[in-house]
């Protein structure tokens, strides 16, 4: 069920919000809210029910989006919104957050992992070094610790 939210309307994974265009016309609030059921996946049927308005007046929100956004596709009526910030996705926020943290971790991970963190952890603990690879020549050129 589509529900008032602290900045427009939210249905399931989206929200969206009324916004102004370029050229001066503002995307409505009922505009925003038939765009939001045709995410989700309705037909216009159930978005009228949805809505709690007829079919006919679905049809007169995307007429009036087509018209504002000069197009005549639902996909790429739906692509500009989502570019102007008029439908956002809920669920990505969160797992953006949930991949910045992540993130952290494996930077490190992927640090110890490459081939020169492996050299530097194995140096010091190899016992079979060839023999021009003295200990001299290794605190020279990679300071480690003998």
């Amino acid at each position: 069920m589509i529900s008032r939210t602290a900045n427009g309307y939210a249905l399931l994974n989206w929200e969206g919000r009324p916004v102004a265009l370029a050229s001066g016309e503002k995307i409505t609030a009922g505009e925003v809210r038939a765009a939001i059921c045709r995410k989700n996946g309705m037909s216009q049927k159930q978005a009228a029910q949805e809505l709690h308005c007829s079919v006919s007046n679905v049809k007169q929100y995307w007429q009036s989006l087509y018209y504002k956004l000069r197009t005549n596709d639902v996909v790429v009526t739906l692509d500009k919104l989502i570019d102007l910030g008029a439908i956002i996705r809920l669920c990505v926020i969160f797992s953006m957050l949930i991949n910045l943290a992540n993130d952290f971790d494996d930077n490190i991970a992927r640090r110890v992992r490459t081939r020169r963190g492996r050299d530097f952890a194995s140096i010091e603990e190899a016992s079979d070094l060839p023999d021009y690879l003295q200990n001299d020549w290794l605190i020279g050129h990679y300071e480690v610790a003998v």
